[in-house]
């Protein structure tokens, strides 16, 4: 890629194939710029990669960089491991789903709840809100990178919000 005179790698990868994505952010230490989707938001990036990934620029669903609920869940489990967006959304998901069930307890009073275009309630992300004619989520795509982090001696690394 470099030969052929590229700047930037898109590392278009799922879950399936995030693995080869993170050797491939390795074996480039830093030469050329990344790029990815919300796949590689994992702590296993920040592990494997580290230094190699700074700078990698990703698209994500939600942004955990600054979430209270970071700290609810590292209390609860001790760990932030495996910490992702996904398990935001889950819990998103998850407080949607118990705020209607508290207002009217069937699938179809659910159903009228969350469609409802004053629904709102708190998750690990925010604000929890639908869109009434499509029923999706009301949200935005969020930049992280990843950023060093040091502490004395020792350095490790970390997701960082980007102004969007």
């Amino acid at each position: 890629a470099i030969v052929k005179g590229a700047e930037v790698i898109l590392l278009a990868s799922d879950h399936t194939t995030s693995d080869r994505a993170i050797q491939v952010a390795s074996v480039n230490n830093q030469r050329l710029h990344l790029m990815s989707g919300d796949s590689l938001y994992t702590p296993k990036l920040l592990r494997v990669a580290g230094m190699s990934a700074v700078g990698l620029v990703m698209a994500v669903p939600a942004d955990l960089t600054r979430s209270p609920f970071r700290q609810k869940y590292t209390s609860l489990w001790g760990t932030t491991d495996p910490f992702t967006w996904r398990t935001a959304l889950a819990y998103d998901a998850t407080q949607a789903l118990i705020t209607a069930l508290r207002q009217a307890p069937s699938r179809s009073g659910i159903q009228d709840v969350l469609s409802q275009p004053n629904f709102s309630t708190t998750g690990a992300t925010g604000t929890v809100q639908f869109v009434p004619a499509t029923g999706d989520r009301k949200t935005s795509v969020h930049l992280i990178t990843v950023s060093p982090v040091e502490s004395g001696a020792k350095v490790t690394y970390s997701f960082k919000s980007l102004p969007f």
